[in-house]
């Protein structure tokens, strides 16, 4: 429950991106476009994009806390849409949450800090 609440304490430090969607986006709508039929791959390369922009921005607003994401230095997009597809699958109850809670309680859940990082 606390990281819920770092989490979403941190995404109230971001600045609102240009045309707000990633922060009013939904995890179900992130699922739809990570999982979308599209012959293009443009929908899955969005939210490989969002996913990694996210996480990206959970790193800057947690730096301000003193707070770290623990995921490998040398992740690859592919791990980190892996996660975040098992984290929803497997948390039906996050699936409204916004989209940036749940990418990094994805991220957090695969990779947790050990070593006495919080």
């Amino acid at each position: 429950m606390r990281l819920l609440t770092l989490a979403l304490a941190a995404s109230l430090c971001l600045p609102p991106p240009a045309h707000a969607v990633a922060s009013s986006e939904t995890a179900k709508a992130l699922y739809e476009d990570c999982t979308a039929d599209d012959d293009t791959y443009l929908k899955v390369a969005y939210c490989v994009g969002q996913i990694r922009g996210m996480v990206i921005g959970a790193q800057i607003a947690f730096t301000a806390e003193e707070l770290t994401l623990c995921y490998p230095d040398d992740v690859r997009n592919r791990e980190l849409l892996q996660a975040f597809l098992d984290y929803y699958r497997d948390n039906p109850s996050k699936r409204l949450e916004p989209a940036f809670v749940t990418v990094v309680l994805s991220v957090t859940t695969r990779w947790p800090c050990t070593g006495g990082k919080r």
